[in-house]
Order: C-alpha cells, then structure tokens, then sequence
C-alpha cells in the first residue's frame, strides 16, 4: 500500500484511509469506471483517492482514477504513491478552462477549492469567479459524458450566521457587503448550479457540505485552527487563540467524510445537498481548544484568548448553529468518531509527520 505508506504519518493516516473502506458502502458500483477528483493534492481529495484505490486493489474494481491537478511538481509531493501508478493518472489541468479529456467518465467528485480565510479577503474577485467557472466547466464536461454521479464538496459556511439546529433547507444570513463573502456566497451559486444541471439537464448532481474535516492527514505546514492547536499541546506550548473563541464549529473525522463522500457516490439524489458532520461533534473554537490541550498535552498546553485583533480580519462571523446529518443518515452512512478521536489521530499524525517529540499520545 505504497500511496498510504508513503504519506505524511502514515501509520495513523493508513488507519483513516482503512476505515473509511470499510465503513463506506458496496463499492460495486464502481467496477469498470473512471473517475475524475479534482483537488486531490488536499487532505480530503487526496485521502478519497487514496481510498478508492485501496478498494480497487482489495476489491480488483478496475477503477481508474483521473486526478488533474494546477502544479504538476507540488503533485509529486502531495501524491506520493499515486503518481507512476497504472489506476491513476496525474496530469495538469486548469479547471478555468473548458475540460478537455479523452474517453468516458463515469463519476466526478469536485474536491478542488480555496480554503484561506485571508485569501478569501486579500483576493475576493479570484475566489469567487474561480469557483463559479470551475463548477461550470465542470457541469458541462459531466453533461457532455453522461456520468453516473457528480458530487461537488461545498461547506457549512452556506449557513451564514445562523443558531440551533440547522438542516439542509435553514440558510441564515450572509454579509453582501464584505468581501469574504465571496466563499460561502460562492459555494451558494456552486450548489444552485448543481440543482439547475440536475432540473434542466438530468444531471446527477448533489453537494456535500462539509463541516470542518479533520484527522491524520494534515501535511507539515498545515495552518488551520486545529492543526496548529495540535502542534502546539504536542510541544507542551499555550494555544493562542487570535479571537474570543467564541463562534460555534461543526467537525467530521476524515474518515467519516470521505466514507459519506462515497455514499453520495453510489446514492445523492440529483440536485440534492447533504450535511457531512459527526454526532455531536460540535464545539466553540476555545472548548476545541481546550479538548485538544487536554488530549494531546495532558493540560499542560494553557489556553490564551486575545480577543479581537487585526490578525482575526479573515476569519467567518461568529456562528451559533449546530448541523443536523440525518439526511445523508437516511442514504446508510453513519459516522464512528468523536471530537476526541480526531484530535488523538490528528495529534498522532502530526507527531510522526513532523517528527514532534511527545510521550503523551
């Protein structure tokens, strides 16, 4: 299992990928077909790659995967494993442009998107009109091939500033008015294309909206939230946090994201979106950081709030809302993991990948 072992904390990131093979459903569908991931140098991309395959190797599927990608040379890194491979073929490709690629295909599964916060403010126009034309270029290609099943990952940030229980149908309000908007705003128009494929043109479109996916798997230099709480309860260090830590977040392992990701595979309704989120795993950014603190340093690591700054200008609005996945509970998927869970095999992942000294874990 080269493209698992040759990964950054591979013992614990094999685990990952194990489990969501094993907890995913009859991967028959896919026998014979190719299938198209975009973004699969992320974490969650890549990770769904990874085990696909996993299953077409344990499985004999006869699966190839298509993975195009913007940096052919940053590919070589994050795909260790999978680039050379005769199921996979890695190849650069701007998704700006229309899709040009021979053959058919019989899944996509649109994983490619920015993800900082200060990207989505210092360059609001490029987010927002990248995304829209990727998803169009996208949609058209798939149209053009009849695929079986196309999945766009979008987010939980379409909710807006929103309190309790949300379900697919509870949108809250966004900010027109600030230029970070252009993600949640962006993922909104994504979704309504895959609705209008679906309505128009028979698309089998779904969007999956990801709560924050976290888990083995975060490559060295990963500067989200959580991985750098991570790195710093492994070092024993206090956990600055830039904000009051007060905003809600809603949180998934990665192997149960990528277990439900193939789950909308084999069974998304067209049209339809489905929240992708743990059971009761949601938490304020401080109470995450204090979970993490007394899993990963035994309480050592302190944490520090610093109220507003001018470094927290990138960062959503406070939210209050909790996601409801009994929708997507309804197609078979179940999720197996908690807040603790993830932190302990982002924690593990981290300290083999990063070589951080740590007896604790």
């Amino acid at each position: 299992m080269s493209y698992i072992s040759e990964c950054p904390g591979r013992e614990e990131y094999s685990k990952v990928i194990l489990s969501a093979a094993s907890h995913g459903p009859d991967a028959g569908f896919l026998r014979g077909e190719r299938v198209l991931i975009t973004g699969a140098t992320g974490m969650l991309g890549g990770a769904l790659a990874r085990t696909l395959l996993y299953l077409n190797r344990t499985l004999d599927l006869g699966i190839k995967l298509l993975l195009p990608v913007r940096d052919e040379g940053r590919a070589q890194e994050a795909l260790q494993g999978v680039w050379g491979r005769d199921d996979a073929e890695v190849f650069a490709c701007d998704l700006t442009h229309p899709i040009e690629i021979d053959g058919p295909v019989g899944f996509i599964v649109h994983a490619a998107s920015p993800t900082a916060s200060r990207e989505f403010v210092e360059h609001p126009a490029g987010v927002l009109t990248g995304m829209i034309t990727q998803q169009m270029n996208l949609l058209s290609f798939a149209k053009s091939r009849n695929v079986h099943r196309y999945v766009y990952l979008s987010s939980m940030e379409v909710y807006g500033v929103q309190q309790g229980k949300v379900s697919e149908a509870d949108l809250g309000y966004v900010d027109p008015a600030s230029v970070r908007s252009c993600y949640p705003e962006g993922k909104r128009a994504c979704e309504l294309m895959c609705l209008c494929y679906a309505r128009e043109h028979g698309l089998p479109a779904c969007s999956a909206r990801l709560a924050q996916t976290f888990g083995a798997g975060a490559r060295p230099g990963d500067s989200r939230a959580f991985s750098q709480f991570a790195k710093s309860a492994l070092k024993g260090d206090d956990i600055v946090l830039k904000t009051a830590g007060a905003s809600m977040g809603n949180y998934v392992h990665l192997a149960d994201a990528v277990s439900a990701l193939i789950y909308l595979m084999a069974l998304g309704l067209p049209g339809e979106s489905y929240n992708v989120c743990g059971d009761k795993c949601h938490a304020r950014i401080r109470e995450l950081a204090l979970l993490i603190s007394r899993t990963l340093s035994g309480g050592k690591s302190q944490v520090r709030c610093l109220g507003e700054s001018p470094d927290a200008l990138p960062y959503a609005p406070d939210t209050s809302f909790i996601m409801n996945n009994s929708k997507l509970r309804s197609l078979g998927w179940q999720p197996r993991f908690g807040l603790e869970d993830m932190a302990l095999s982002l924690g593990r992942g981290l300290q083999e990948a990063e070589n951080i000294q740590s007896p604790l874990i």
